[in-house]
């Protein structure tokens, strides 16, 4: 796919994922709502990898401090692997680094970011000695990193997220989702002091002896205690279907719910709480479990989960792991997602580009598709986003090399063409 296509889908979806926050409740440098359709993506820049292979994750590992620093956390194999962070100040232009995440060991992955309204960063990631989730923040942009802090053993799937009263969530899952034997659940943790401490570990799903996993979630929109996090969950026996829990009292208790239960398969779901207290839900869906064509859905509910709008489709090709993103000052949602419209089923390549679109009238309706990033030869990997206080969509994704056979990370971002 070209970055000249483009699907017009204004006015065509009728009432009806994220990684986002920033240092304070105002918009920074911000773009108006009115010129969100001028803007454009700008060119990809690679982000330094030490000669080695480097990756992008799965969640979110993009932030943007109040100075306008947009750091990067991504794993470098190169005689082993670890995590790696990059830093740049000039909009992606040239990065700093690649500077070892120290609280990490060696055999580290999966690091996951937020930031809060006095720039202090919060990581997560899976360590190995012990195997778990462990926790480190920053307060002044990763020159130095608190002691880690192991949330839970044995766990993995973590993704964290910090919400507009400085509220820190984390979840993950424990077990293994691809095992017949290791059945898996979805823990939640919090902490209320800016990760200075936490409390225990909640159970979300409900142990039926069948699979419950990936969470994803984003609260970094909201001071609302109306919150919503939901997963992919096996329980019907044969396919997997969408569950949920809600809290209203900011996450200190919750109750399980059904999101979407159908014939279809549902996949790698995302849930994003705006600054009303809708949750937005996106996921993958597969009819009648036919792994080819894989559509993506989009709904909303005003009421913790109770009811629903329409669960609206928004592809009408193969497309994959939809993302959701918020910014509070302008309503504005971003929904992008994986479009593999040029896969090859001779040899099975995906040739996978990244797509979005973004809603101004909180998901009732919708801008053109555009592309965000493509590449001719290659599918693209792992793709991350942020959407800050200055409203501006920053991705990050990794893809082979053809002269090398070296994965890379790269990054752009969505940016006035006169700046």
């Amino acid at each position: 796919m070209k970055k000249t296509v483009a699907l017009v889908l204004t006015g065509l979806i009728p009432a009806l994922f994220a990684c986002g926050g920033g240092s304070d409740g105002t918009a920074t440098n911000s773009v108006p709502a009115d010129d969100l359709s001028s803007l454009t993506w700008t060119e990809e820049t690679s982000l330094p990898n030490n000669g080695g292979s480097a990756s992008s994750v799965v969640g979110c590992n993009i932030t943007r401090s109040s100075d306008g620093v947009v750091t990067v956390f991504y794993t470098i194999k190169s005689g082993g692997f670890g995590i790696y962070f990059a830093r740049s100040s000039d909009g992606g232009e040239s990065w700093d680094g690649p500077t070892e995440f120290t609280p990490s060991g060696f055999g580290s992955y999966g690091p996951n970011v937020a930031i809060d309204s006095e720039d202090r960063m919060h990581v997560i990631w899976e360590g190995q000695s012990p195997e778990g989730v462990y926790y480190s923040s920053s307060d002044n942009g990763g020159d130095s990193w608190t002691e880690a802090v192991l949330l839970k053993e044995e766990v993995g799937g973590n993704i964290i997220s910090v919400d507009r009263n400085d509220r820190v969530h984390v979840t993950f899952h424990q077990g293994d989702p691809n095992s017949p034997d290791d059945i898996s659940e979805i823990y939640y943790v919090r902490s209320l002091d800016r990760g200075e401490t936490w409390d225990n570990a909640q159970l979300l799903s409900k142990k039926d002896q069948q699979h419950s996993a990936w969470a994803r979630f984003d609260f970094s929109g909201t001071a609302s205690d109306s919150l919503g996090i939901i997963w992919r969950d096996k329980r019907a026996g044969t396919t997997w279907d969408i569950y949920g829990a809600f809290s209203e009292d900011g996450g200190a208790t919750w109750t399980e719910k059904v999101v979407r239960e159908t014939v279809d398969k549902q996949w790698d779901p995302m849930s994003l709480v705006d600054a009303d207290g809708r949750t937005h839900v996106s996921m993958m869906e597969m009819p009648k479990g036919d792994a080819f064509e894989v559509e993506i859905r989009y709904a909303y509910t005003d009421d913790g989960g109770e009811t629903y709008s329409t669960f609206q489709k928004l592809t009408d090709v193969r497309s994959r792991f939809p993302f959701l993103m918020y910014n509070a000052a302008q309503d504005l949602v971003w929904l992008c997602w994986k479009d593999e419209r040029d896969f090859d089923f001779e040899t099975g390549d995906a040739n996978a580009d990244i797509v979005g679109l973004y809603s101004l009238t909180g998901g009732d309706s919708w801008s053109d598709l555009e592309t965000i990033a493509a590449h001719p030869t290659t599918e693209l990997r792992f793709h991350t986003f942020h959407l800050g206080t200055d409203a501006i969509l920053r991705t990050v994704y990794s893809y082979f090399g053809p002269e090398d056979d070296l994965e890379r990370v790269y990054y752009s971002q969505r940016s006035n063409p006169q700046n």
